[in-house]
């Protein structure tokens, strides 16, 4: 069965926990002067189990066991966001967003990754999640845009995210070089590695619908693991004030943090 067919034959149910599913989230690279480092995607040992994903290896970027991959090959299958506050080492969760209360979005994203078989949670906030989750200005809308809509059209159907692969990591240049992006305003402005859809720039043909379409059965298992977490309610779960993730991301805008 092709990519075209599938939208009849897998039905995504509109209507485990708790959650125990291993982590990773995008490293920010940074340029400081004349002083530049590539952005990774980094998790801690214990994120995964028995295997590793496809392109991963072990990280010796921070104190502590843990695994490192230049760009991943994912499956998106569900997101959730929850603004939250910090002062010093206190950290509030909020259930709304309000904007100009210096709040920030924290966002994870359930997903399958290329060459591991369980599910998986990208984590991120601030700038990162933004320009990789924003449905218009990130890679997620990239990839609706150029893959999923076109894909979409021609089986006339209505097909998910995790039908293509979503390549993702940092942006270089021919020669290899990391690419930079002005993220911030006034004290806070700073430059980050900028993270990109890879190997997509434009609508795509029916040759890389092929070449990205992911297959009959990674599909079923990806809207199956949907149905699951969906029941459960996984995306509308909200954090109590803990601790929240240590970030060294510059303050954004409000526009910026509200997606």
């Amino acid at each position: 069965m092709s990519w075209k067919k599938i939208g009849n034959s897998v039905q995504v149910q509109r209507t485990t926990e708790g959650d125990g599913l291993g982590r990773f989230r995008w490293n920010n690279g940074m340029k400081v002067g004349r002083n530049a480092s590539a952005g990774m995607w980094y998790a801690k040992s214990e994120a995964f189990v028995g295997s590793l994903p496809t392109g991963w290896a072990r990280s010796l970027a921070f104190e502590g066991d843990g695994y490192e991959a230049k760009q991943i090959k994912m499956l998106p299958i569900l997101k959730r966001s929850q603004p939250f506050t910090k002062s010093g080492d206190s950290v509030v969760w909020h259930a709304e967003w309000q904007a100009n209360a210096g709040m920030k979005m924290y966002t994870e994203v359930l997903c399958l990754l290329e060459g591991y078989d369980e599910p998986l949670v990208m984590t991120g906030k601030g700038w990162a999640a933004s320009r990789i989750t924003h449905y218009k200005r990130g890679v997620f809308g990239e990839q609706t845009e150029y893959v999923t809509k076109p894909a979409s059209a021609q089986a006339d159907k209505p097909l998910q995210p995790w039908a293509f692969w979503h390549t993702i990591g940092g942006a270089y240049t021919k020669g290899n070089e990391p690419v930079f992006v002005e993220v911030g305003s006034g004290t806070q402005k700073t430059h980050l590695h900028d993270i990109v859809l890879i190997g997509v720039s434009g609508p795509a043909d029916d040759a890389l619908l092929d070449a990205l379409y992911v297959g009959d059965e990674l599909y079923e298992k990806a809207t199956t693991i949907y149905n699951v977490y969906t029941q459960a309610e996984w995306h509308k779960e909200k954090r109590k004030s803990t601790t929240a993730p240590v970030s060294t991301e510059p303050t954004e805008s409000d526009e910026d943090l509200a997606f």
